[in-house]
């Protein structure tokens, strides 16, 4: 019995909304100018904020960033976990998930500003339990585990990572996943 579809669909449900709304913001739509060269190197970071309201989960991750000059970006890798559990009356759901980061991305022109174009490039691993209370006993009802990836872009403004940070997000009545990049120019 699959009783988690609603987790998958949240968790790709979020990538989509990101390739939506976002890449055509953000010059996904084929409208970059033929790249020159940055105004500086940068260091920073990029972070993923996941919550959820049932069961509650609040975690955050974070990767190290690195965009040259030259436009190449690099990330360093990360990883996410948490064990969750909300409990009614006569119901109980376990969620434990388990998150690898390996980021890539590319540095583009977009009109005025640039923009860092970011696949995620995140597996994981995730499984729900259901519980019902019968004669005073919690019995396993559902039991289902998922292994995929998160494989869809993200599109960040240079000029908005390198003032306050730029942020991607997704949510939905399940919860949100949040992507910052935060970058500072470098004297290198």
């Amino acid at each position: 019995m699959k009783i988690h579809g609603h987790r998958g669909t949240f968790l790709w449900g979020a990538v989509l909304l990101l390739f939506i709304f976002v890449l055509p913001c953000c010059g996904g739509g084929g409208d970059e100018d033929v790249f020159t060269e940055l105004p500086a190197n940068y260091v920073g970071s990029l972070t993923l904020h996941f919550t959820s309201q049932y069961p509650t989960v609040d975690e955050t991750t974070k990767v190290d960033a690195k965009v040259s000059k030259k436009g190449v970006v690099t990330f360093g890798s990360g990883t996410m976990h948490w064990e969750a559990e909300n409990q009614l009356e006569e119901g109980k759901t376990k969620w434990v998930a388990s998150f690898n980061l390996n980021p890539t991305g590319v540095a583009t022109e977009c009109g005025t500003d640039y923009c860092i174009q970011v696949n995620e490039n995140t597996s994981f691993t995730e499984t729900i339990e259901q519980y019902v209370l019968m004669n005073g006993d919690w019995k396993k009802v559902a039991d289902d585990t998922e292994n995929g990836t998160w494989n869809g872009g993200l599109a960040f403004s240079l000029n908005e990572a390198s003032l306050d940070g730029s942020v991607v997000s997704a949510s939905s009545d399940q919860g949100s996943a949040t992507w910052t990049l935060a970058l500072l120019p470098t004297l290198e």
